[in-house]
């Protein structure tokens, strides 16, 4: 029968990796989700079919800029945590040796952390989706 040390560390192991799973299925939803936003939504303001006016156009544009802002701060929390449970699993992994799921050793094109550059290309978006709805209209 385990003791209540023992339980306790693989509780937490169990709730760290759950975190990790879920964050990173979100790594990729949360900027597929604004890439697709955004690019319905200029092919919604230049579709040739039915033109809406330049305010209508500025408005909707801005809209879709800031939503893809909010999601990319968002997107940053969640590789912020998910950098977290990482450490969490190794520091319980380095106490256990006898685990070794999560974080067994990869090449190193697996381990490169591609969430804080994939934050810089989302803003890069929004704010070029800004930039343009001010800039060249």
């Amino acid at each position: 029968m385990p003791d209540d040390d023992e339980r306790n560390w693989i509780e937490a192991y169990r709730e760290c990796s759950a975190d990790l799973r879920h964050y990173m299925a979100l790594s990729w939803e949360i900027p597929s989700a604004v890439l697709v936003i955004v690019f319905l939504v200029l092919q919604l303001v230049f579709a040739n079919n039915m033109p809406p006016s330049p305010v209508q156009k500025r408005l909707v544009i801005s809209a879709a800029g800031i939503f893809g802002f909010i999601l990319t701060l968002n997107f940053v929390k969640y590789v912020y945590r998910s950098d977290q449970r990482i450490h969490q699993l190794q520091g319980i992994e380095n106490k256990h040796k006898e685990l070794g799921r999560f974080l067994s050793k990869e090449p190193w094109y697996v381990r490169c952390p591609l969430g804080y550059p994939m934050a810089i290309f989302l803003l890069i978006v929004s704010f070029g989706l800004l930039a343009f709805d001010f800039l060249v209209q």
